[in-house]
């Protein structure tokens, strides 16, 4: 199946409800549901496994996408620190998107006072 049609995702949720002790299980549901955007869903998913070295970086991309850059950057500098190799990658994207969030709202803030909205 396609990843992140429907199919795909109700193969990885059937896999989690069978075997819910299942660590891969749980991260591949968690990934599947980040992916179509569905943040409970994944959070739900890795309940539970805030410290665990392989969720970490599924963490920050959850908190990436609720835009809590503070707590998705705790969470790839935890990943980081633990080795895992994607986080380096993934905090230069974070400090990116808050560069451009900052701008953003840097401008948004001189448009304001222009009356522009």
């Amino acid at each position: 199946y396609e990843p992140g049609s429907a199919e795909f995702v109700e193969i990885l949720s059937c896999a989690a409800r069978f075997f819910p002790g299942e660590k891969v299980a749980r991260l591949n549901m968690a990934a599947a549901n980040l992916v179509r955007g569905d943040i409970p869903a994944a959070s739900a998913a890795l309940a539970g496994m805030e410290e665990d070295r392989d969720a970490l970086i599924y963490f920050g991309i959850m908190y990436a996408k609720s835009d809590d850059v503070g707590m998705a950057e705790h969470y790839l500098l935890k990943a980081r620190q633990a080795g895992v190799a994607e986080a380096g990658a993934l905090l230069r994207e974070l400090d990116g998107y808050k560069t451009r969030r900052e701008t953003y709202e840097a401008e948004l803030k001189e448009w304001k006072t222009y009356g522009i909205k």
